[in-house]
């Protein structure tokens, strides 16, 4: 019989699990979400001011 192949769930399971013991990867991804959100909100503030 071949090996059983993880689901897709395993493997975004495993690589979330890999993503929160590396801090650098978490900072980076921390820091993309932040400016995302600055970026949403000073949109937001010029369409409110027109």
């Amino acid at each position: 019989m071949r090996p059983r192949r993880p689901v897709f769930d395993e493997l975004v399971n495993e690589y979330k699990s890999q993503l929160m013991k590396d801090e650098k990867e978490m900072m980076k991804i921390e820091r993309r979400v932040e400016n995302k959100q600055l970026k949403r909100q000073k949109k937001t503030k010029e369409y409110a001011a027109n």
